[in-house]
């Protein structure tokens, strides 16, 4: 076993390094990221911005989109609605603009309402693979794979390299019990983003259904390396 997590260790340590802190995918259990110093006055700064930009063009669509992420930012959540269907109101074809109050709705809890927002943004731009993918996320979470597959096979179809999608197709696969269909969906997202520790965690549960005890242990170890120590699978 140590002749596997050496040289996974080697090449993983690096990796980690070389990475940002924090990670700009909010996934689906997450809340509203934390903003720190700078974040703060970067939205105080756009808040007034738009703010004034407002008071010379009420009915720009842009200036009540960019303020609503202000506010968004602040965890000011009402103004931050209030803005966004404004927004829509002027430019109901915005997939930006729906694709925040969809992030929005989600995170107060309005999952029927995100999925229709994210359903939207997507209608209006077909590329846009992130609104398919919180989509496939909030399917997830209700208990409906079926919906959820297709979204996540949608985002890894319209964007290749994004890691999230295919290691969440990869739980739907699991859980259907296509155990070696996720496992290939598990390597992939590893291969886009290997400091993802949940895609080494669950690549670590399929090698131990098949019995590949030196293969769990190994992506087990990078688990707990890219991730937090209680992170690695047991």
């Amino acid at each position: 076993i140590e002749d596997v997590v050496e040289p996974l260790l080697r090449f993983l340590v690096p990796l980690v390094l070389a990475q940002p802190v924090g990670d700009h995918q909010r996934c689906m259990e997450e809340q509203l990221p934390v903003v720190n110093g700078v974040g703060t006055l970067v939205a105080e700064v756009q808040l007034l911005d738009m703010t004034e930009a407002l008071k010379l063009e009420p009915t720009s669509f842009a200036a009540h989109l960019n303020r609503g992420v202000a506010y968004y930012m602040k965890k000011d959540l009402a103004s931050a609605r209030a803005d966004f269907d404004r927004a829509i109101e002027f430019n109901p074809r915005s997939f930006a603009a729906h694709y925040e109050r969809g992030m929005l709705r989600r995170d107060g809890g309005d999952l029927v309402g995100a999925i229709d927002d994210f359903t939207s943004a997507a209608r209006e731009n077909p590329k846009h693979a992130e609104s398919i993918f919180q989509r496939g996320c909030i399917w997830h979470r209700l208990g409906r794979m079926d919906y959820a597959f297709l979204s996540f096979d949608r985002a890894v179809s319209v964007q290749a390299r994004h890691a999230y999608a295919p290691y969440w197709r990869g739980l739907c696969l699991e859980e259907q019990g296509d155990t070696r269909a996720a496992f290939s969906d598990f390597c992939r997202a590893i291969a886009l983003a290997p400091f993802f520790a949940d895609a080494w965690n669950a690549r670590a549960r399929v090698r131990l259904f098949h019995g590949d005890l030196a293969g769990t242990i190994a992506d087990a170890t990078a688990a707990g390396v890219v991730g937090s120590p209680g992170s690695a699978f047991s």
